[in-house]
């Protein structure tokens, strides 16, 4: 199964300011963490996005060395405009090498992946994509 994620925006504090002693002393609200919102993709960024996982999924399978281990592979990727993808690496292991390096043989075997429409974009052409790797 392979599901497609977003990172999670950093989390940016509010910057607390020291009350001068020249103007008068008022109580500040406590400082609050605050995450941007992106909006809704669009209909047409929505279903390419499928159509990339879907494409990845197709080309999954497990690998025959790694024994019967499973786990969850964290790849972050990059592609250009054309699909090709510019680069991959692990941020999150599975605990088996054998797991990691074919999520990464993975994204090799996909390419090309669907073109971006051209309304995505370029920030949207970096992904996290869990990999899960399971016996059935």
């Amino acid at each position: 199964m392979v599901t497609l994620g977003r990172p999670a925006a950093p989390i940016q504090e509010q910057p607390t300011q020291e009350p001068s002693q020249t103007q008068p002393q008022l109580q500040q609200a406590p400082t609050t963490a605050t995450v941007p919102m992106s909006p809704k993709p669009a209909p047409a960024i929505a279903s390419w996005q499928q159509a990339l996982v879907a494409r990845v999924a197709r080309f999954q399978r497990y690998p025959a060395p790694a024994k019967g281990a499973t786990g969850v592979v964290n790849l972050s990727f990059s592609i250009d405009r054309q699909g090709h993808v510019l680069n991959g690496r692990v941020i999150k292991s599975s605990g088996s090498a054998v797991l990691d390096t074919e999520a990464l043989s993975l994204l090799t075997r996909a390419a090309p992946l669907p073109p971006p429409p051209a309304a995505a974009p370029d920030s949207d052409l970096t992904f996290v994509l869990p990999i899960r790797f399971v016996l059935r």
